[in-house]
């Protein structure tokens, strides 16, 4: 049994049980829920859905590896069969924002879960950018406004301001994001993160985490940090403590290969949306499994 003490939540129980338990402190501190094992009523309804459909559609490769993983390969699966993308609208700035050396950075992401979000692993980071003299302002959308970061850390200082705006509307969110020069999707293990193909299809450029489904939404559209372990197994993320933490130099390196080559990335953004990444091409190609 292994005993994890950190921050506001506690997880006790053997690694290796599909039954690992956690407090889940939104209900109740002192009671103890199972992990959603592979016997759940939840997954036991999609694994009937999985069996009972004529055709499965994936939305990314990671997505088709994990169902396949519990409920084996769909019988009559074309393996050759084209992911449907879980891609936004197109809805580009009349013009795309500049930089320079100097100018302040505005980072954009939406997140409500925390943990699952990474939105700590996000304020780090952004203080960490704000520490090397360069000055940037990180917004938050989902996440209900507070005066204090996560475990009480501040969300101003010097060079970094981190902003959480709470729940907005989709226009809001357009224009928001077409002020900002970078959207940061580090979220651990979305299967098909529709808030960063939304960003995109906005017209910002993604820096992300190799978690989950990511790359195939990105394509070479955007930029991806490798991340330490990669997993696909049955995982308990109600804390924090146990979400592998982002490399600062890979981030960095990453986060500085977009804002150097800016304009680039706009471009090569814009060009993956019009042709791959919008709502209308994965619909064809969702009609096409239908056809078939």
């Amino acid at each position: 049994v292994q005993e994890i003490k950190r921050f506001d939540r506690v997880i006790t129980g053997s690694l290796d049980s599909p039954f690992h338990q956690h407090f889940d402190i939104f209900s109740d501190p002192n009671r103890l829920v199972p992990y959603r094992s592979t016997e759940a009523e939840q997954n036991a309804t999609l694994k009937d859905n999985f069996e009972q459909c004529d055709a499965v559609a994936y939305q990314s490769g990671f997505a088709k590896h994990m169902t396949e993983k519990a409920f084996g390969v769909k019988p009559g699966y074309n393996r050759d069969q084209p992911y449907v993308l879980n891609a936004g609208i197109p809805d580009f700035p009349k013009e795309f924002v500049k930089w320079k050396q100097g100018d302040e950075i505005y980072i954009a992401t939406c997140a409500v879960w925390r943990a699952w979000k990474r939105l700590h692993e996000i304020e780090r980071l952004t203080r960490l950018i704000g520490s090397t003299g360069q000055k940037i302002t990180t917004f938050v959308i989902g996440r209900a406004n507070t005066e204090k970061g996560l475990y009480n850390l501040p969300l101003h200082g010097e060079n970094y301001d981190i902003e959480y705006l709470g729940m907005h509307n989709h226009e809001f969110m357009k224009e928001l994001y077409h002020k900002c020069h970078m959207f940061w999707q580090l979220s651990f293990n979305d299967y098909s993160p529709a808030t960063a193909l939304e960003a995109q299809a906005w017209g910002l450029p993604v820096l992300a985490a190799n978690s989950g489904g990511i790359k195939d939404g990105l394509g070479d559209s955007g930029l991806v940090i490798d991340t330490d372990p990669f997993v696909d197994y049955p995982f308990n993320i109600q804390s924090e403590a146990v979400i592998p933490l982002i490399n600062d130099d890979k981030f960095l390196k990453g986060f500085l290969t977009i804002m150097y080559n800016l304009e680039s990335y706009q471009q090569k953004n814009k060009e993956h949306v019009l042709i791959e990444a919008n709502s209308t091409f994965q619909a064809k190609k969702l009609l096409k499994i239908y056809e078939n």
